[in-house]
């Protein structure tokens, strides 16, 4: 059984490859995609979330939604979050949360609210059918320039990570794409003109046990203006 919670309306899906950025004062750290709990087997889950900020990587879990007694945690750092939960019962409930701590540059933390996911049992008597490859978040304008532009959004399976983009709505003549992988996906787009108006869609494919191409709908996004 394959547990999806439902994603925060405002995604940032992060990168694994060492963006960073200065933060700005009075930012406060948040969880802003996820948790979601992917790759569930008889004995294991792994848990993913990201942040808006650079932070710690913390999950709390147990059998009992009152008493979270084992932790599972990662070194401090990045914006996107993943931890596999070993050593699990077969088809038991568990109960966990998410932290995250010590925001770069704030000292703030963050916590998700308490969620749940069920391991899969041994008497498994057929395969789930076939996952159909979806966009679970986004996609989101993580940054502007005058000349360029952060794309990001995140898929329920690994998956490939293109943008197709433009200034003409019916001709997206422009592609940028990162290599294969991940279901976190960050593209930046590079030599764009100022002020001016971009249609964009993203696009996932050739998904890791999963099937069929995830293409978001035309969205917009304006670079800024040339400083005088």
């Amino acid at each position: 059984m394959r547990t999806r919670t439902i994603l925060l309306v405002l995604s940032l899906a992060l990168t694994s490859a060492g963006y960073s950025q200065t933060t700005e004062p009075g930012t406060q750290l948040l969880i802003v995609n996820g948790p979601v709990v992917e790759n569930i087997s008889d004995s294991s889950a792994t848990v993913a979330w990201s942040t808006n900020i650079g932070a710690g990587t913390v999950v709390r879990y147990g059998t009992k939604p009152g008493e979270l007694d084992r932790t599972k945690q990662a070194p401090w750092g990045g914006y996107t979050h993943r931890l596999t939960l070993d050593g699990l019962q077969p088809a038991t409930k568990y109960y966990y949360i998410v932290e995250s701590s010590q925001g770069q540059g704030t000292g703030t933390s963050a916590r998700s609210s308490p969620a749940e996911f069920t391991t899969r049992g041994h008497a498994q008597t057929s395969p789930d059918p076939p996952l159909k490859l979806a966009i679970t978040a986004g996609p989101n304008i993580e940054k502007t320039s005058e000349n360029s532009a952060i794309i990001s959004w995140t898929t329920n399976a690994n998956s490939s990570t293109v943008v197709k983009y433009g200034t003409d709505p019916d001709k997206l003549q422009y592609q940028a794409q990162q290599p294969w992988g991940g279901t976190a996906h960050r593209v930046e787009l590079k030599g764009l003109k100022p002020d001016t108006m971009y249609y964009y869609l993203v696009q996932s494919g050739e998904g890791d046990a999963a099937a069929g191409v995830a293409t978001s709908r035309v969205q917009t996004f304006r670079t800024h203006a040339r400083r005088p």
